[in-house]
């Protein structure tokens, strides 16, 4: 599957990096998570997005992904 492996490859790419860039790339990950989530009506997954995009986000100061 595709979307596990983006997922896999951001986060592993976010904790190497540990940039703002790197975790705004997994944030925006999330985001695009979400948006497939919600518009199939996978609520949990939906749900879990945001929580994981918030907690990327907060990772490493960024006000642009803030």
């Amino acid at each position: 599957m595709l979307l596990p492996d983006l997922l896999r490859s951001a986060t592993t790419y976010a904790h190497t990096a540990n940039s703002p860039g790197a975790w705004s790339v997994l944030a925006d990950v999330y985001s695009t998570v979400y948006w497939l989530a919600a518009r199939h009506r996978w609520m949990d997954m939906a749900e879990l997005a945001v929580t994981r995009q918030r907690w990327a986000v907060e990772q490493q100061p960024n006000p642009v992904a803030a």
